[in-house]
């Protein structure tokens, strides 16, 4: 999983045999491609990690099973206290001192720069795989049995719910254009005033979202699955994935 490639590096996860996770950081020079890994920064042998963000490639936070949140200093990987036991499925943040990471049994947690701090939320008992926002004071979170979360001030949340199925992932490039993906190939678009179905032509799981501009969005997911959205109607891509497709950087 490629998380970021910024202040020329990439930072890429990966899973290994039995419960080991390794972190490499590759130096990406302008107009070269990636085509090596570079020097391993960690290796976390405890449990699997799913979702890694970060503000900078000295300040990364990994989190996975088990309610573990990992930080990356720029040399070492540390292990924060974390106010759950539950897995979390994401993170996302605006600053070093604004994160969030969701995750199972309705669990969202802030990171305020010194702690992680649980925050109470109408989920209660679904389980939350996604969360980004377009700034601080605009945060979304989507889960199990469609749950939809919206936070106008990063502390308070409100159930923002379509009823559809599960959902896995969300992303968007401003407040009024964000993208929503689960189960059976569903796709949901917000336009700033309400969410809306949009086909998608696949129906299996859609686990990850990401892009670089409204004409240039991919979903991708169970059975190598990958959509791509350009400015008017996803689009089938051939691909030769066969496995389910976990994360998207685009």
């Amino acid at each position: 999983l490629v998380s970021s490639v910024k202040d020329g590096q990439a930072h890429i996860g990966a899973s290994g045999s039995g419960s080991d996770y390794s972190v490499a950081t590759v130096a990406v020079p302008a107009a070269t491609a990636v085509n090596a890994w570079g020097t391993e920064v960690g290796t976390m042998a405890s449990s699997y990690l799913i979702k890694i963000w970060g503000p900078g490639s000295n300040n990364l936070f990994a989190v996975g099973a088990g309610g573990q949140i990992r930080r990356f200093n720029g040399t070492t990987w540390d292990t924060l206290p974390s106010p759950t036991s539950n897995w979390l499925w994401s993170v996302w943040g605006t600053s070093a001192t604004n994160v969030y990471a969701v995750g199972d049994g309705g669990v969202i947690l802030r990171w305020d720069g010194s702690n992680w701090v649980s925050q109470a939320n109408p989920a209660s008992g679904y389980n939350l795989h996604g969360v980004w926002g377009s700034g601080p004071n605009d945060v979304w979170v989507v889960g199990d049995a469609g749950r939809i979360l919206h936070s106008t001030d990063g502390l308070n949340w409100v159930d923002a719910s379509t009823g559809t199925t599960g959902l896995w992932a969300v992303w968007g490039t401003a407040w009024n254009d964000i993208w929503a993906v689960g189960d059976a190939g569903l796709i949901l678009h917000y336009d700033g005033v309400s969410w809306t179905s949009v086909p998608s032509g696949v129906t299996q799981y859609l686990r990850a979202v990401g892009g670089s501009g409204p004409s240039n969005v991919f979903a991708m997911g169970s059975a190598g699955d990958i959509v791509r959205y350009n400015g008017t109607s996803w689009v089938t891509q051939a691909n030769p994935a066969a496995g389910d497709l976990w994360g998207v950087w685009a």
